[in-house]
């Protein structure tokens, strides 16, 4: 049965990335290298850091939100109301990645919610102007920060969009993997703090599937579970294979 996370996990096994595993015994180098990049843009800019426990809500739909956001730990997931009932949840956000409300006191358009124990650096509105008075050109900066992360967000999205249901998941773990795992000898190890239910939210399909998927995956020695929360990558290449098929996006 496909029930609860435990048991979801349990019945799956361990997933892999493709291409050379960048992935560290500590970071990986890719979320090294995006809060390098933050710290750098941000360097002498007061900021104040807030921890979050898991389920704790950083930013909730239609609050007033006029402050920056850097997430330097942990897994935050973005999702709005449904009109006709619940959640779908917009995307995830990881170590590195900066978050802008906005300029001005408009309504937030979505919940942000710690999936983990999580750190935030928070930057407000008034305190980046005042940098920008000092230095002209941490303007331009930031605004090529921001651009590149949009435009690594929503090449993400289209190349989801592109792929069949498998590979949809295949790209997701992969992703989590980059961000967020370490390397173990040749396999990837993909820390996985979301239940199966949000998963298929964000990527389109049933809870069943993402069941049947990775019991297939089990089945095949591609992936393993160390415990409730980790999967294993055992065939990186194997992964990165299904993470490219164009087949059939339909939703399952």
């Amino acid at each position: 049965m496909c029930g609860n996370h435990s048991s979801w996990l349990a019945d799956a096994s361990s997933v892999s990335d493709p291409g050379p595993a960048a992935i560290s015994e500590t970071q990986s180098p890719e979320c090294v290298s995006a809060l390098e990049r933050i710290g750098k843009a941000f360097t002498g800019i007061p900021m104040k850091a807030r921890r979050l426990d898991a389920g704790d809500t950083l930013v909730t739909e239609g609050d007033s939100v006029t402050s920056f956001f850097i997430l330097t730990e942990g897994l935050l997931c973005g999702s709005m109301a449904r009109p006709e009932g619940g959640q779908r949840i917009l995307g995830f956000y990881y170590p590195g990645d900066l978050i802008l409300p906005g300029s001005s006191p408009e309504a937030w358009r979505q919940d942000l919610k710690a999936m983990t124990a999580a750190s935030v650096n928070v930057v407000t509105v008034e305190a980046l102007g005042a940098a920008c008075t000092k230095d002209s050109h941490l303007g331009l900066r930031l605004f090529s920060l921001s651009c590149r992360d949009l435009s690594r967000r929503i090449e993400v999205e289209r190349r989801l969009r592109a792929l069949s249901v498998e590979g949809r998941f295949a790209r997701f773990l992969l992703e989590v993997g980059a961000r967020m795992g370490k390397s173990r000898n040749a396999h990837i190890v993909v820390p996985l703090p979301i239940m199966r239910t949000e998963i298929a939210n964000y990527l389109g399909f049933r809870t069943e599937t993402a069941c049947r998927i990775l019991a297939r995956w089990k089945k095949r020695g591609l992936i393993s579970t160390e415990d409730r929360r980790v999967i294993e990558i055992k065939d990186v290449r194997a992964i990165g294979e299904i993470a490219g098929d164009l087949g059939a996006p339909n939703v399952s």
